[in-house]
């Protein structure tokens, strides 16, 4: 029993790294692609907000 606990300890700890690893580089690839979304969401959450606040109307077809 105490085997089988350290293989599969010895098995989860490369893959807890990898998992890691997988998770540091996926944000430094979205971390650009944020920034530079930013620009255009921003005005268009600020265009669309007086919108949202609007209750709506009954007759719009």
């Amino acid at each position: 029993m105490e085997i089988l606990l350290l293989v599969l300890f010895v098995l989860l700890i490369p893959v807890i790294i990898l998992a890691g690893i997988f998770c540091i580089l996926a944000a430094l690839l979205l971390v650009p692609v944020v920034l530079l979304t930013l620009p255009v969401a921003i005005p268009m959450w600020i265009l669309a907000a007086p919108w949202a606040l609007l209750p709506e109307r009954e007759d719009a077809t």
